[in-house]
C-alpha cells in the first residue's frame, strides 16, 4: 500500500534490484565507467577508423580546394577534424575524438552561427566493433551536401 513506506521502486534497496532507483544507478554508472581494457580497445578501433578515413577527406580536400573552397583537415592518433569554410570564414565539419564525459569516440558536428561556433555530438557513424567504410563515406557526403546547401547565408562558398 502506498503511502506507508511500501511497494515504491524508488526506495533504497539493499540488493539494489533492476528497477530501483540505485539499480538503475549503478546500471548507468558501468555504461560511462569502462574498464581500462575496453578503451585501449576503443582507441585502437578509433586509430584503425582514422587511418581508413584520412585518404578518403584528403580526397575530398583536394577536391574542394581546387574549386577554392577552404579545408581544414587534420589527423593525427586518435583524432581527427574535417572543415569546410565559407566565404565569410564561418565553418561547418566535424570532429571524432574521445568524449570523456561518454568514455568512447564520437563524432561530433562542428558549425559556426552567428559568429559563434559550435559542437553538437552525434550524426557520425559509430566507432567501434560496427565501424563501416562506407557508412564514413556516407557520413562525409553528407556534410559537404549541407554545407553546400547553407553557402547563400554565408557569402557562397569560395574563398577569397
Amino acid at each position: 500500500m502506498r503511502g506507508q513506506g511500501q511497494g515504491t521502486a524508488w526506495r533504497y534497496h539493499e540488493g539494489k534490484p533492476p528497477g530501483s532507483l540505485d539499480g538503475l544507478m549503478e546500471k548507468n554508472d558501468q555504461r560511462f565507467l569502462l574498464p581500462q581494457e575496453r578503451r585501449k580497445k576503443l582507441t585502437e578501433l578509433a586509430r584503425q577508423a582514422i587511418d581508413q578515413a584520412t585518404p578518403i577527406l584528403q580526397a575530398h580536400k583536394t577536391e574542394l580546394e581546387q574549386r577554392s573552397i577552404r579545408v581544414d583537415l587534420t589527423s593525427n592518433g586518435d583524432y581527427l577534424r574535417f572543415a569546410i569554410y565559407y566565404a565569410d570564414g564561418a565553418h561547418e565539419g566535424f570532429e571524432l575524438r574521445l568524449d570523456k564525459e561518454y568514455g568512447d569516440y564520437q563524432f561530433a558536428g562542428l558549425f559556426t552561427d552567428g559568429g559563434r561556433s559550435y559542437r553538437a555530438l552525434g550524426g557520425g557513424p559509430p566507432v567501434d566493433e560496427r565501424w563501416e567504410l562506407e557508412m564514413f563515406k556516407q557520413y562525409v557526403e553528407r556534410c559537404i551536401r549541407s554545407f553546400m546547401g547553407s553557402a547563400d547565408r554565408h557569402g557562397g562558398v569560395r574563398w577569397p
